[in-house]
């Protein structure tokens, strides 16, 4: 058994980082892989020509996955040919971080057969929308406990205890909320307390000009925060988690929270929003939840629209909880101890491997080898025509027509 995966395999993304990491849990069960990668330019995303490890260029399977981020969806059909879908069973594996989906993927719903996504939250996201089966696998994690740099080298402060953040500096700002987690250590330490520092991991930062201005004013008093602005491999990232003592994430809205689940792979005290996907492996007994109330995207940021809602967590308990670590150092250790051991168990590359397998053979078994499979397929198909048909007009009607209507009542009442 084996399926087409197409993705981003050679990127130091997150999203490289997810389809390298199902790649390994797939081959932990034995389904061989067809790699097709890309490469996501400023323009567009360009398929790979040349020959290695993560590209194959063969297409000899009848199952195709494809990671690739919801808002590239139509830069990547634009670009590359829609024949690779042609008498395939097509499957998207994406991670969301809000409970709306954009009215520009409704169309793109109907050329896959499934959906598969890395928590529960994104699984209510998407079947509220979908037609067709929506499957959760959580994304697993493989800890390499090697280390070959130093903390110099990593230009991590010596003798200090060292509390990391890590952000893409052209990811959403406002959902990744560095500035809240800015505001919780400065509350909780100051500007002199030396012993305590917080890590600002960054990279793309040049490519963001105003957040760049922003983050360097906010940090321009304060020794205590390190800034580094430059694009770890995955050896030198893992040693960066490992040679930290905490990791704080103070998230609006994830869809998984890859590196939260990284660092308690390494036993290190997580701190982060109780809200969205990072729920599917946080708890109060493995971690550090941060309460919080709701809010909502302020402005239009690409696909993601004015209002979307998003978790607003709490700073002031944000704040007590990054003393609490540092104060109790021997109950912060069995905390980073209770949560290496879930994240063994919850999220190993056997265990999500053996489930996506038992999934692939009920597709080959039920849809790829049976008639009915194919009928059940076209019946689905036009039942979610339909649904994007009824979504398009209640849109409308929501936007433009009811300005319209609303203008002609005014008109009536008036005279």
């Amino acid at each position: 058994m084996g399926i087409n995966y197409h993705g981003f395999f050679k990127d130091t993304s997150g999203i490289a980082e997810a389809s390298r990491l199902n790649v390994l849990a797939l081959k932990s069960a034995g389904i061989e892989i067809s790699f097709h990668n890309y490469f996501a330019e400023r323009r567009g995303i360009r398929k790979d020509t040349e020959l290695h490890e993560f590209n194959t260029l063969e297409s000899n399977y009848d199952i195709n996955l494809f990671q690739i981020n919801l808002n590239s969806l139509n830069t990547f059909f634009e670009l590359n040919s829609s024949d690779i879908l042609k008498n395939k069973y097509n499957i998207a594996y994406w991670a969301w971080e809000f409970k709306e989906i954009p009215q520009e993927i409704l169309p793109f719903l109907s050329i896959f057969d499934e959906i598969w996504v890395p928590s529960n939250f994104c699984v209510d996201a998407f079947a509220n929308i979908a037609q067709i089966p929506v499957i959760r696998f959580l994304h697993p994690i493989i800890s390499s406990k090697t280390n070959n740099y130093t903390k110099e080298e990593l230009k991590i402060p010596e003798n200090t205890f060292n509390f990391l953040t890590i952000f893409d500096s052209i990811s959403t700002t406002e959902r990744k909320n560095p500035f809240g987690t800015l505001k919780a250590f400065q509350n909780a330490f100051g500007s002199n307390k030396e012993k305590v520092k917080l890590i600002i991991k960054t990279f793309n930062l040049e490519r963001n000009e105003e957040l760049n201005k922003e983050l360097n004013q906010s940090i321009a008093d304060f020794s205590n925060i390190v800034l580094i602005n430059e694009n770890y491999d995955k050896p030198k990232m893992d040693a960066l988690i490992q040679n930290c003592d905490g990791l704080i994430s103070l998230h609006r809205a994830e869809g998984f929270g890859l590196t939260m689940a990284e660092a308690m792979s390494y036993g290190k005290p997580v701190i982060g929003t109780g809200y969205s996907g990072n729920t599917d492996y946080m708890n109060i007994n493995n971690s550090y939840l941060v309460r919080y109330d709701f809010t909502t995207l302020k402005e239009d940021c690409g696909i993601l629209k004015k209002g979307y809602v998003m978790s607003e967590p709490d700073i002031n308990h944000a704040t007590e909880l990054l003393k609490i670590i540092t104060e109790n150092k021997e109950e912060c250790k069995k905390i980073g101890t209770r949560a290496q051991k879930d994240i063994e168990a919850l999220l190993s590359i056997t265990s999500i491997g053996n489930q996506m397998k038992l999934r692939l053979l009920l597709i080959t078994k039920e849809f790829l080898s049976s008639i009915k499979g194919e009928e059940n397929k076209e019946y689905k198909n036009s039942i979610f025509e339909n649904s994007i048909l009824k979504e398009r007009v209640k849109y409308l009607e929501n936007t433009l027509y009811s300005k319209i209507r609303k203008k002609i009542n005014k008109i009536f009442k008036k005279h």
